[in-house]
């Protein structure tokens, strides 16, 4: 199998496994009757997605994005067969688990397979997600975007390709944050991974594409190249 065909079925190997892991959980299904005798319960009241409707008042000139989003990581879920999974009965580490595995399964796109990402969700961010499905699909399908956007530059690179990547997600989408870097950001591979090591500090997960560990070499040293090559 060739790198880009590794890096493009990355991450889908779990689709089946998730959906068997969490079969256990997944909704009853209920009739018209029960349906409406449930819909206006505290329980469901809090599961109506305020967050992001909130977020939509304020920033009307946002909402076809942020819909996108939302509606991209409800595809996630449905792709692993865990759109109709019930987490009201999760313990919070169950919760994380259960999203970390979500997270995990999320492939990058074939031009970035040396990249290497973490993903940080703060307390507030994880009660957040837990009682708003329509928030935890927006975080689920941001994360999605990001991996599949394109390297225009793969091919070019070399041995020295690749990027770190931090995603950081509060209780709103006013706290999102991300950032990346070169993973030879100064100059020398061993500078980068130390500045991704310190970003990544009490990260949530951390997920790598398929050939992360391949390039740079750790001892790779960009202006070492460099005078080598004048003095040749």
């Amino acid at each position: 199998m060739d790198q880009i065909t590794q890096a493009a079925f990355g991450g889908y190997a779990a689709y089946g496994t998730l959906k068997a892991k969490y079969a256990s959980k997944t909704t009853e299904t209920k009739t018209f009757d029960e349906t409406a005798a449930l819909k206006d319960t505290p329980s469901a009241q809090s599961k109506k997605g305020t967050i992001l409707s909130d977020y939509n008042a304020k920033h009307p000139e946002n909402k076809s994005v942020m819909d996108r989003w939302m509606n991209t990581g409800y595809e996630v879920l449905k792709a692993r067969g865990l759109s109709e999974v019930d987490t009201s009965d999760m313990s919070l580490s169950e919760y994380k688990e259960y999203i970390g595995d979500i997270i995990s399964s999320i492939p990058f796109d074939a031009t970035r397979p040396y990249d290497e990402e973490t993903v940080m969700i703060t307390d507030e961010g994880w009660e957040a997600m837990r009682s708003d499905p329509d928030y935890e699909a927006w975080v689920i399908g941001h994360i999605k975007e990001n991996r599949d956007v394109k390297n225009p530059f793969f091919g070019m690179e070399g041995k020295t390709g690749g990027t770190f990547a931090i995603q950081k997600f509060g209780a709103s989408p006013e706290e999102r944050q991300g950032y990346g870097w070169s993973k030879i950001y100064g100059g020398t591979a061993a500078g980068a991974r130390a500045m991704y090591n310190s970003a990544s500090a009490g990260g949530f997960v951390t997920n790598k594409a398929p050939l992360a560990d391949t390039t740079p070499p750790a001892d790779y040293d960009l202006w070492e190249e460099r005078r080598k090559s004048r003095r040749e």
